[in-house]
């Protein structure tokens, strides 16, 4: 799902999300274009979870088990 397209100059960044494998994903496309055609591709795919109301998505993640006090 396609939430933003973002352009300037030579470049266009997209913003979406999916669903896969029970997981909601983050998905960000950054293209530099040149003469009408994309040169220049970067991907990047990040795990997105829920977050419960007044929490940040740092704030939500669970302790590491084993660490000492």
């Amino acid at each position: 799902m396609l939430f933003q397209l973002i352009g300037q100059g030579g470049f266009a960044l997209t913003c979406g999300k999916c669903h896969a494998a029970g997981t909601d994903i983050a998905v960000f496309d950054l293209y530099r274009v040149a003469g009408d055609k994309i040169v220049e591709h970067w991907m990047n795919e990040e795990e997105i979870g829920p977050v419960k109301h007044g929490e940040t998505p740092a704030s939500s993640k669970p302790e590491p088990k084993g660490t000492p006090a």
